[in-house]
């Protein structure tokens, strides 16, 4: 599966007012991974399946998505 590491720019002053918390519980429920959230400037650091890059944009109260890097990450084989 195809991973891409993003920062993720949220908009505080959007009309939706979604809060980081909520913003992430709606990448989790993607299947991202949160690296790193900085409440300061707003941005939350995320690995996200790279079929759902497209679906960012539409959460309400983001206002920028940055791709750092994409790779390939094999499925985990049971134990």
């Amino acid at each position: 599966m195809m991973m891409c590491d993003m920062l993720i720019v949220i908009d505080p002053r959007h009309p939706d007012q979604n809060s980081l918390a909520e913003l992430t519980c709606a990448l989790e429920c993607m299947g991202a991974t949160i690296v790193e959230i900085d409440t300061a400037r707003h941005v939350i650091e995320a690995v996200v399946p790279a079929s759902h890059v497209a679906d960012l944009h539409h959460l309400g109260g983001v206002s920028y998505v940055r791709p750092v890097f994409s790779y390939h990450c094999p499925p985990k084989k049971a134990a």
